[in-house]
C-alpha cells in the first residue's frame, strides 16, 4: 500500500510543483535570451531594451523565492490537511498504517525538495551558460571523476555524502513533522504552538549536539575522536559515519512520536 500512498501524494504535489519549477527555467531561459554578451555580464542597453531585461530578471528573482515557498508550503500543507485536518477521517479509514502514511509523505516531501534545488540550480547554469562556462565546466567535472577514482577513498567519500544527504533530508522534513503533530494537540492556537515546538525542539537538538561534540576535552566526541590518533582520511570518515549515525537517531526520533501522536493522541475536531 505504500507504493499507492507514494503514487497518490506525487500526483497531488506534481500537479502543482512541476509547473512552479518549470516556470523557473522558463523564466531563466527568458533572461538568457534577452542578455546581450556572454557570462553573467549584461551589457548596457538603454532605452525599452534595458527596461524589459529589468522586469525580466525581477520576475526570475521574485518567482524563485516564490517556488521555494510554495514548495515549502504545499509540502507542509500535505501533511497537515491530509493526515490532521478534515481529509484526515479519510485517510484514517484506509486499509494502511500510520507509518505508511507519514512515510509517503516524507519521501515525496523529499524528492519535491531535491526537485526545487535542482530546479534552481539548474535556472542559474541557464542564465550562465555560454561556451566557455561549459567547456569550463566540464574541466572541473573531468577532474572530479578522475579524482573520483584515483583514489579508493573517493568512491567511499561520495556513497558517505549521498547516504548522509539522504538522511539528513528525511530528518529534516520529519522534524517539521513532529512540530506540527506536537502544535496539533494544542486546543487553540496550533500553528503558534508549532511553530513554538519549532524554536523549543531546535534549541534542544542545538544544545544536545553542543554536548556531545564539546562536553569536555576528553568526553566530547572531538576529544574522543582526538585521543584516537587517527589518520586524516580515517578520521574524516569516522566522523561522516558518526554523522550519519546522529542523523539516523534523528529521524528515528521525529518518525517514533510524530506516529505516538498520530496513533495515541489524534484529535481532528
Amino acid at each position: 500500500m505504500l507504493k499507492h500512498l507514494v503514487k497518490y501524494e506525487w500526483k497531488a504535489t506534481s500537479r502543482i510543483l512541476l509547473p512552479v519549477f518549470g516556470g523557473v527555467l522558463l523564466l531563466a531561459l527568458l533572461n538568457r535570451l534577452l542578455w546581450v554578451g556572454h557570462g553573467a555580464q549584461l551589457s548596457a542597453i538603454e532605452g525599452m531594451a534595458g527596461i524589459v531585461q529589468f522586469v525580466a530578471m525581477t520576475a526570475y528573482i521574485l518567482f524563485m523565492c516564490a517556488a521555494f515557498i510554495i514548495t515549502f508550503v504545499l509540502l507542509l500543507q500535505r501533511f497537515y490537511k491530509s493526515l490532521l485536518g478534515d481529509e484526515g477521517y479519510l485517510m484514517f479509514t484506509l486499509p494502511v498504517t500510520v507509518s505508511q502514511n507519514i512515510w509517503a509523505k516524507t519521501i515525496i516531501a523529499a524528492i519535491m525538495s531535491v526537485l526545487s534545488g535542482v530546479a534552481g540550480a539548474l535556472s542559474v547554469l541557464i542564465m550562465a551558460s555560454n561556451a566557455q562556462f561549459w567547456a569550463q565546466c566540464s574541466q572541473i567535472f573531468g577532474e572530479g571523476f578522475r579524482m573520483l577514482f584515483s583514489n579508493a577513498h573517493f568512491p567511499i567519500f561520495a556513497l558517505e555524502g549521498i547516504l548522509l544527504f539522504i538522511l539528513s533530508t528525511l530528518a529534516s522534513i520529519l522534524f517539521l513533522y513532529l512540530c506540527i503533530a506536537i502544535g496539533h494537540l494544542a486546543k487553540r492556537h496550533r500553528v503558534a504552538a508549532a511553530i513554538g515546538a519549532y524554536f523549543g525542539l531546535s534549541l534542544i537538538g542545538q544544545w544536545l549536539l553542543g554536548v556531545t561534540l564539546f562536553a569536555s576535552s576528553d568526553s566530547g566526541m572531538f576529544g574522543w575522536l582526538g585521543n584516537l590518533n587517527l589518520q586524516p582520511i580515517p578520521a574524516v570518515h569516522l566522523i561522516m559515519w558518526v554523522i550519519i549515525l546522529l542523523c539516523v537517531i534523528c529521524t528515528a526520533i521525529a518518525f517514533y512520536f510524530t506516529r505516538y501522536i498520530l496513533t495515541r493522541r489524534l484529535n481532528l475536531e
